[in-house]
């Protein structure tokens, strides 16, 4: 398979472009998709944790008033079967957001691999992106401009996104290629989840 695939590329090196382009652009609108599900677990873990906060505080104050209600009359022990059932239901919520905030963390750590991953596919891939024969020591600026050029990195985003970079003075698509793809780094708008990965 191999064989074949180096005769297309030597024979025709626009298919292999074109080939490699369409690939990028899939893998592009496959880490769209996920990031978007990945956004929305998110975005129902933050409801989730206000609402934990609101039920344990709930809990705090249905545990006392039980205790005074506890101390009372046979009027007031009604009332505390009902803070004892809504104490479950608190209590079970409470279970249920623990368990959602749970996925969301798994969701955030399989945003972070994909971004890692992308990274480290945009490396194996950067030969083919060049059109050309891979040079084994293509220089480092070659490597940033292909990046740019080919709208994987987005230069301006990617300094204020990462303003540690922007502090040492380097160049976006150079710092992305040396150590922003395998830390995990999002090298444009649309593959950050809305957070610092680090």
């Amino acid at each position: 398979m191999q064989s074949t695939t180096s005769k297309v590329s030597a024979s025709n090196p626009q298919t292999e472009q074109g080939l490699t382009a369409e690939l990028v652009l899939r893998m592009q609108t496959v880490l769209r998709e996920r990031i978007d599900r990945m956004r929305e677990g998110l975005r129902m873990t933050e409801k989730a944790v206000s609402e934990l906060q609101v039920a344990e505080k709930r809990i705090v104050t249905l545990e006392a008033e039980l205790q005074e209600v506890r101390k009372s009359s046979k009027e007031q022990e009604i009332r505390a079967r009902k803070l004892d059932a809504e104490n479950t239901v608190l209590r079970k919520r409470i279970a249920d957001l623990e368990e959602t905030e749970d996925r969301a963390l798994r969701l955030q750590l399989l945003h972070q691999t994909a971004v890692i991953e992308v990274g480290r596919i945009v490396k194996a891939l950067l030969p083919m992106i060049s059109g050309r024969p891979w040079k084994k020591n293509m220089p480092l600026n070659d490597k940033a401009k292909l990046l740019i050029a080919n709208e994987i990195v987005d230069p301006v985003w990617y300094l204020e996104r990462h303003p540690d970079v922007a502090a040492a003075g380097m160049e976006a698509a150079v710092h992305y290629v040396l150590h922003g793809a395998s830390e995990g780094r999002a090298p444009k708008p649309s593959l950050d989840e809305g957070k610092p990965l680090r």
